[in-house]
C-alpha cells in the first residue's frame, strides 16, 4: 500500500470503500460478504481494506 493510497482512504465514502474491499483480488481466500462489511464502522472497514491491501503487496516467499 502505497502512502498516496493511505491518504486517499480518509476520504473515501463508505460504499465506496466496501466495493472497493469486495472487488480486490487476492491470492487468498477472504470471506467477506457484503452484509458482513456493511455491519461494520467506517474505521473498521479502513482497517480491512488496509490490511488485506498490506498482504497482498508482500512477496508470496515472505508468507508462511
Amino acid at each position: 500500500m502505497t502512502d498516496s493510497e493511505a491518504g486517499r482512504l480518509g476520504s473515501v465514502d463508505r460504499d465506496t470503500l466496501i466495493a472497493d474491499i469486495l472487488q480486490l483480488e487476492c491470492d487468498f481466500p477472504v470471506d467477506l460478504t457484503e452484509e458482513f462489511l456493511q455491519s461494520q464502522s467506517l474505521a473498521r472497514l479502513r482497517h480491512i481494506y488496509m490490511a488485506l491491501r498490506m498482504r497482498v503487496a508482500e512477496p508470496i516467499t515472505s508468507r508462511r
